[in-house]
Parts: structure tokens; sequence; C-alpha cells
């Protein structure tokens, strides 16, 4: 069996329905890099088929997840902050003559700053 040139074999047209927002970006992207827009998709399309484009390997996706990493562990800290009041939740509290009715943990823990004047 023959070996096929896959390099050289015939290209096929397909079809897809973009936004016109997203098909100029794409050009204007193609052009930066001195390609038309046919030549730039397959570029893409050709980097992602070959794996190039992991978003878990990017720059940006590791700097998201040390931000989300911060985000969970300050959220922790507050939250750690409002459970010994969860049974405040969904009840009509009395807390120094006025009335209060906390639906969410964020709302207790709001109250508790204001009153305390702590500084997050």
């Amino acid at each position: 069996m023959d070996s096929l040139d896959y390099l050289n074999l015939k290209t096929s047209n397909i079809n897809i329905r973009i936004s016109p927002i997203l098909k100029s970006q794409l050009i204007e992207r193609g052009a930066k890099m001195g390609v038309n827009l046919s030549d730039y998709i397959g570029y893409i399309l050709t980097k992602d088929m070959s794996g190039q484009n992991d978003l878990k390997q990017s720059e940006e996706y590791k700097e998201l997840m040390k931000k989300y990493q911060k985000q969970q562990a300050e959220l922790s800290r507050f939250q750690a902050v409002a459970d010994p009041f969860k049974d405040w939740l969904n009840k009509e509290i009395d807390i120094s003559g006025e009335k209060y009715n906390f639906q969410h943990s964020s709302e207790i823990l709001e109250y508790i700053v204001e009153t305390f004047k702590i500084k997050p």
C-alpha cells in the first residue's frame, strides 16, 4: 500500500456560520500574520489538532488558576467567620431590638462588618 502525501492532497471547502464580529476579528488576526482568512483558519485548526492550543498549558490559564485559588482561600476565611452564625439564616433574629431575616451568609457577614467596623 502506498503512503499518502497528506501535505499535497487537494483541499476541500467547508461552510461554517460565525458572527460578523468574529469574522472581522479572524480576518484582522490573519492580516497581522500576513495570511488570508482561509489560511488563518487552517493554521488555527492545524495548531489545535496538534495539541498546541491546550488552554491548560497557557500562561493566561495558569494565571487565572492562581487568582481562583487565591479567591477560594479568601472565601474560606470569610466562610469561617460566617459559620458560627449559620443558625441565623432564614429566621427572624432580634438584635438590639431590631428584627433581621438573613437569607444568605453574605448578608450576615455584611452586618458583622458594618456593625463592628471590620476592614476586610
